[in-house]
């Protein structure tokens, strides 16, 4: 699935791109799975902005997600970690 912003001036601002983790960039997801080896790549969206290229990925295991940004160069920034209910 995909979704486009735009300003008023139909100019576009931003795309994102959402798809499993199979689909996701090889080198990407192989950074992920070793730096985080006991969780699950639940979600991925790829964005593209006047930032730049980059991916926002849903990491899980049983007890917490993980949201991580990842640039093209597999560097790794956590945005926020959550605890799930027992």
């Amino acid at each position: 699935a995909y979704r486009i912003y735009y300003n008023a001036s139909g100019d576009i601002l931003q795309t994102m791109k959402y798809y499993a983790a199979e689909e996701l960039n090889l080198f990407i997801r192989s950074r992920v799975n070793t730096k985080y080896k006991n969780k699950t790549i639940s979600s991925v969206t790829d964005v593209t902005n006047d930032s730049g290229h980059f991916y926002q990925i849903v990491l899980e295991d049983k007890k917490s997600w993980i949201y991580l940004n990842v640039n093209e160069k597999g560097n790794m920034q956590v945005e926020k970690k959550l605890q799930k209910q027992k």
